[in-house]
């Protein structure tokens, strides 16, 4: 190597030197301007938990920011407004970090940020950035297969976002054990969220959102208040009803941001609790599959939750269909054509069967949407959005 060249390697690796002490010195800053940091992770609920804490801390007169990266990452202001965040590639953990300092150097003195990782190093990497004071486990359940393996995989992931010398809430009691474990390994205080006296179909989220209020000396009363204020996810379970110029009626539950099957069980059961308020008696329901090529294994296990429907393994109510719209793998194609699960090649095709299959119930159709959100998942909830007369509901 001549001498040119190296001297412009060694400015170039001290000028790297250069911001990454800057950057930590930064963060260092802004992290020291925060009273109070709340990191939210877990399989499912995470942005619903995320929303309802960031707006507990609002009601309870902190100036806070939160992320929520649910269906549609959001940055979530101090007056109850958000902003999407625009991203030019997939999701990172370090987002983290520029998060921290833009909250910071807009006066925040509180944040509530959901863990975007899924890998164990990006658990780890986002309690490194933020070192928060309080972490909040919503589950543990089996999704994300190939990075995560189980249920337990998950949980133990979890756990690598646990802060050092804080406190962590957790709402799942069957890794509470786990938890707690590790926990004090790491010299936190672990704190059960105490599920069973809250009631609903996901009482989890309201759980924690106590634990933190409890914890943190915030007038419990603003608990109901934040729960009965906080603003929804784009993409939380949603009950819509088309309107149609006659005919039986026709309602899509968009569960697909629950993608386990454990999950999206508890959704589908509960818009159809709720389907029972506006249905008459006796209507039909279907299930539909939005997948995903990118996700294969979550495709095998949403099959599997419709085979166990279909075979009684599952109670639940009885189903007239199966749809999926999206790629299949080819390992699902044997147990879906088992099940008579119909498959579209466009969310157009399946939209106009759906209309189809309502005219034809009699007393009206519910439809289940389950699988991604991302993808034919979002294009099917803004058909359902976009139905209010009948010309909409025969495209998107």
């Amino acid at each position: 190597m001549n001498s040119g060249l190296f001297f412009i390697v060694i400015l170039s690796l001290l000028g790297l030197l250069t911001a990454l002490i800057a950057e930590r010195v930064a963060l260092r800053s802004a992290r020291s301007r925060l009273r109070l940091v709340v990191q939210v992770n877990g399989t499912r609920g995470k942005s619903t938990v995320t929303r309802m804490a960031h707006e507990l801390l609002r009601l309870a007169g902190y100036c806070c920011y939160a992320k929520a990266t649910g269906t549609e990452p959001r940055i979530l202001l101090p007056d109850g407004g958000e902003r999407r965040i625009g991203r030019m590639a997939r999701a990172n953990v370090r987002e983290q970090r520029w998060f921290m300092l833009y909250a910071a150097s807009r006066g925040a003195d509180a944040l509530v940020v959901e863990c975007n990782g899924v890998l164990p190093s990006a658990q780890e990497a986002s309690e490194g950035y933020l070192r928060a004071e309080v972490l909040i486990l919503t589950n543990a359940r089996d999704d994300h297969r190939p990075e995560l393996s189980s249920a337990e995989g998950a949980a133990r992931s979890f756990s690598l976002s646990m802060p050092r010398g804080g406190s962590v809430i957790g709402a799942d009691p069957r890794f509470a054990s786990l938890w707690a474990g590790e926990a004090g390994v790491k010299g936190s205080r672990y704190i059960a969220a105490a599920t069973e006296t809250e009631g609903g179909p996901f009482p989890e989220n309201r759980a924690c959102i106590k634990a933190l209020a409890d914890l943190i000396g915030v007038d419990p009363a603003l608990v109901d208040q934040a729960a009965a204020s906080y603003r929804r996810d784009p993409g939380s379970l949603a009950l819509l009803s088309l309107e149609r110029c006659g005919g039986p009626p026709l309602l899509y539950a968009d569960a697909t941001a629950a993608n386990d099957p454990e999950s999206s069980l508890l959704a589908m059961n509960e818009a159809i609790r709720q389907a029972g308020e506006t249905l008459p008696a006796g209507f039909k329901t279907c299930v539909v599959l939005a997948a995903r090529r990118d996700r294969p294994d979550r495709s095998m296990q949403l099959i599997g939750m419709m085979a166990d429907i279909a075979s009684g393994r599952v109670a639940f109510r009885p189903v007239c269909r199966y749809y999926c719209v999206g790629g299949l793998p080819l390992s699902a194609l044997r147990r879906a054509s088992a099940i008579g699960l119909r498959r579209f090649g466009s969310t157009r095709e399946l939209t106009d069967e759906l209309i189809r299959e309502a005219e034809g119930s009699g007393s009206g159709l519910l439809v289940l949407g389950v699988g991604n959100a991302v993808g034919c998942g979002g294009e099917l909830r803004s058909w359902a959005e976009a139905a209010t007369t009948r010309e909409a509901m025969h495209g998107l």
